[in-house]
């Protein structure tokens, strides 16, 4: 079983570290944070302890360093190699550590040639319920953005560190910090309450409830109108139909057999017509007297 995480010096804690004022003596790029990533992973898969305290080092000094903003991945990465680094150095906060890795990427597992089945960090890295995080919505700042783990917005995890930047207005980075949960986030302008000038506030008249107000009432003319309407057109189809009755009625063409019924059907016609065409009228007339 691999010993690497148990033989750092114990005065290489990264609760030293961690309260640590870092100077920079310049900008650090996140490539150069992902070299330092990848060199520590090196390093524990290689059982390198010296390098593994000394590549933990550079990404706890380049954090507060960025000059560009750190992506999700990046900060599960940086999440991890401090867990790694905590189970070693006794720490308490190592799950801790390991729960912010896990909330960003849940999927990831340990390689079994990097951190053998049944090693400490594998217990430690399972060790939080990620159900029971909860997060501390914090102040909005008066100008940019913040972003969490490299996710923009104001709601920070309660239960576990995260890594918090400052973003100006156009993009750079102001700063960047590695927070635990019972640290303060790095002071920062917060933005002004938006309070309503009550001398622009327009009075509203209360409305009385004991008023009631007229119900809207239906046009009766409408349907009126549009029955006659309706009625003059079939009235006028039903008058079509007889004259075509009685064209065939007068061609001498037609058989002597069937003079009799076209008859009968040319008078229903017309008389139907009239009826229909009457009573559409007086409809039409009903319907223009009343308001």
């Amino acid at each position: 079983m691999r010993r690497l995480i148990w033989a750092l010096p114990a005065c290489l804690a990264l609760g030293t570290l961690d309260a640590r004022a870092s100077e920079c003596q310049a900008a650090v790029s996140t490539s150069a944070l992902q070299s330092s990533l990848q060199e520590a992973m090196w390093a524990l898969e290689h059982l390198e302890s010296a390098r593994f305290v000394d590549a933990t080092d550079a990404i706890q000094a380049a954090i507060p360093c960025l000059s560009e903003p750190l992506s999700r991945h990046q900060a599960a990465e940086v999440h991890r190699a401090l867990g790694v680094r905590a189970v070693g150095d006794r720490d308490p906060a190592a799950a801790a550590r390991f729960a912010a890795a896990r909330s960003i990427e849940p999927a990831y597992t340990f390689p079994s040639a990097l951190i053998p089945q049944g090693h400490p960090v594998r217990l430690q890295y399972s060790a939080m319920d990620l159900a029971t995080g909860d997060v501390d919505v914090v102040e909005a700042p008066a100008s940019g953005v913040l972003r969490f783990d490299g996710r923009q917005g104001r709601h920070r995890p309660a239960d576990w560190p995260t890594l918090v930047q400052l973003l100006a207005d156009d993009g750079h980075v102001r700063w960047t910090a590695y927070v635990m949960p019972e640290q303060p986030l790095p002071p920062y302008a917060v933005a002004a309450e938006v309070t309503p000038d009550v001398a622009k506030v327009q009075p509203v008249a209360p409305v009385d409830p004991l008023l009631e107000l007229p119900e809207p009432r239906a046009n009766a003319r409408a349907p009126l109108l549009v029955a006659s309407a309706s009625g003059l057109v079939v009235s006028g189809v039903l008058y079509g139909l007889a004259g075509v009755a009685q064209a065939r009625y007068r061609d001498p063409a037609t058989p002597d057999t069937e003079l009799q019924d076209i008859r009968q059907r040319t008078n229903s016609l017309v008389i139907a017509s009239g009826f229909l065409g009457g009573a559409s009228l007086g409809v039409g007339a009903a319907g223009l007297l009343v308001e």
